[in-house]
């Protein structure tokens, strides 16, 4: 197939449907796969069609999996949840080749650029990674922010919200299958009571809103697996964990490209704060979900390895970045702050990224250890000397002016920017204010990171004397 010339519709795939005697049979794809099951067998043999991936651009990767005869396959027959299929299960077959998995033109391209010299440190936030890297010699400081842009927040809402509608309809459903196991509402209660006063009789609801009937212990009477569950009921809830699935999987794809980018702009050579992700997730656990950093560093980590670099963690506690400036004066700061201003060398900037610069300035006892991690303060007042020196401090900014790779599209350019944030009208900026406190990482009544509007990188702009660091 490698040899067709252009125009020819290999991939072409009909709509498969459930699998049959008849059906599989007469299947005429690229790659079918067929269980014979063996000599002593009395059963018909097992045709199943590969499904190959369809669209522009897959080629490529088709021939990096099947265009080589020597190659190992390993095959795996499965089956998945699928509401759209009779029977609500998809049977599949996965083809796993032992070699190097496919790599893009244009992400090998990137990837093989990627600096080999240069030092990078990831310092990690529930809603952003703060990146700045430096070369051999402590000098061209550059910096990424890797966040959601304004339109993946609005379609993550939209999401959510679609999400809460279906939960609200399934656990009607469950309720008006299972009255016996729910009381009425308060709210029916003293209805009941006034109608009782005037001597009406008590009504009867088909859909008890009240809570669950539970002993005084608090366990339910009844298990909530023993419920009478409607067909339309496990029809949702199926669709819902594929669309979890599908969600999952497209958060990965993003993690991937996003680090791709950051190897391509840094280098291989990582530096990144330990964190207990577990912790966070009890306290901003929905905009650490939303955002998913674990999946980025974890994506980071694997692409760093197989280019030849490393991946070391920093302890927080001996080193303390987000504490220290650069000339090593320690400010604690709460998480409402988001600005580094020092009050003993006057060096100023945006506090993640001040964080990051000073991670490039770790070293290490023990690779291995994280407790090992000690700062060195020599090679921070440096770099402190460097991005300060006066015939080069409007070309330093110039050149750390923050660059955001957003997870996904860029945002719409009909934004008027006003520092960190920006609102394209009025009608925004009071939905930003009413959503602030759902989606804020700082606790209630405190825009939180999650929630500052930014636009396309190239187009910030900051207060006078800022330093943005970014690349």
């Amino acid at each position: 197939m490698a040899a067709l010339t252009p125009g020819n519709p290999v991939l072409r795939q009909h709509k498969m449907t459930t699998p049959g005697p008849t059906k599989w049979s007469t299947y005429a794809g690229p790659l079918v796969m067929v269980f014979a099951g063996g000599s002593a067998s009395n059963e018909p043999e097992l045709k199943l069609p590969v499904r190959l991936p369809q669209g522009r651009g897959q080629w490529d990767r088709v021939v990096h999996f099947l265009g080589s005869p020597d190659t190992w396959h390993k095959i795996d027959l499965v089956r998945r949840h699928d509401s759209s299929q009779p029977g609500g299960w998809r049977y599949e077959v996965h083809l796993l080749v032992l070699s190097e998995g496919y790599v893009a033109e244009c992400n090998r391209a990137l990837l093989d650029a990627a600096p080999t010299d240069r030092a990078a440190c990831v310092d990690v936030n529930v809603s952003n990674l703060a990146v700045v890297s430096v070369d051999s010699n402590d000098r061209d400081p550059r910096s990424t922010v890797v966040r959601r842009d304004a339109d993946e927040r609005d379609r993550l809402a939209r999401a959510d919200a679609k999400r809460r509608r279906g939960a609200r309809r399934a656990d009607r459903s469950r309720r008006a299958n299972n009255a016996n196991q729910y009381a009425k509402s308060r709210a029916k209660l003293k209805r009941d009571e006034r109608r009782a006063a005037r001597g009406l009789r008590a009504v009867t609801d088909s859909t008890p809103l009240g809570p669950r009937l539970a002993n005084a212990n608090g366990v339910p009477r009844q298990a909530y697996r023993r419920d009478q569950l409607s067909a339309t009921y496990r029809d949702r809830r199926h669709r819902e964990g594929e669309r979890a699935r599908a969600q999952s999987l497209t958060k990965q794809t993003r993690a991937h490209d996003a680090a791709v980018k950051m190897v391509a702009a840094h280098g291989v050579h990582w530096l990144i704060e330990e964190c207990n992700l577990t912790a966070w997730a009890k306290l901003w656990g929905k905009s650490l979900h939303a955002f998913a950093p674990g999946i980025v560093t974890t994506e980071l980590a694997a692409l760093a390895a197989s280019r030849g670099g490393s991946f070391v963690k920093v302890a927080t506690g001996p080193t303390a970045l987000s504490s220290h400036c650069l000339c090593g004066h320690r400010v604690k700061k709460s998480l409402s702050e988001r600005r580094h201003v020092c009050g003993a060398c006057g060096f100023s900037g945006h506090r993640d990224l001040v964080s990051a610069a000073l991670g490039t300035c770790v070293k290490h006892a023990d690779l291995s250890d994280p407790l090992s991690a000690r700062v060195d303060y020599a090679r921070a007042g440096a770099l402190l000397a460097t991005l300060s020196s006066p015939p080069l401090t409007h070309g330093r900014q110039d050149a750390l002016t923050s660059q955001t790779h957003p997870l996904v599209s860029s945002r719409r350019s009909d934004a008027t920017h006003h520092g960190a944030r920006s609102v394209a009208s009025s009608h925004r900026a009071a939905r930003l204010n009413a959503r602030r406190t759902a989606q804020s990482t700082n606790g209630p009544g405190s825009l939180g990171p999650a929630k500052v509007a930014h636009g396309s990188a190239l187009r910030c702009i900051s207060p006078p004397g800022d330093l943005r660091l970014s690349s």
